[in-house]
């Protein structure tokens, strides 16, 4: 699995990165501040550990969204890279939408739920 590699970047291509090996876990989240944080109504993240990700070019910027939330973007473009917090510190959760090809992430649970907007419908297929 190791030899798997996931390339990525944000829209203006001044942050690159590479995901090595498959990711722990893949999930959609619900809470508000993923929505208010992608503008969409859910996120899909990819889990890896710190040390499968490494950036060539620029590190995202981390804004501290809550007590020990950080949310990397892009200062340049804006685009929504990552989310890390103080209570998996070992632990980075990559935007799927970020990877050349986000159809290797399969989102296989669902987060925060009970944060959804009432108008979406959510099943996950096993």
């Amino acid at each position: 699995m190791a030899d798997i590699h996931h390339y990525g970047s944000c829209l203006c291509g001044d942050i690159k990165l590479q995901a090595s090996g498959a990711p722990l876990s893949v999930a959609f989240c619900h809470c508000s501040s993923c929505r208010r944080h992608t503008g969409a109504p859910v996120s899909i993240f990819a889990d890896y550990k710190i040390e499968q990700i490494t950036y060539s070019k620029a590190k995202p910027t981390l804004y501290e969204s809550s007590k020990g939330v950080f949310r990397g973007y892009c200062p340049s473009c804006g685009s929504t890279i990552s989310y890390q917090g103080d209570n998996l510190p070992d632990m980075v959760h990559i935007h799927t939408g970020v990877f050349d090809d986000p159809s290797h992430f399969i989102p296989t649970q669902h987060d925060n739920v009970e944060s959804k907007p009432p108008w979406l419908c959510v099943s996950v297929t096993e």
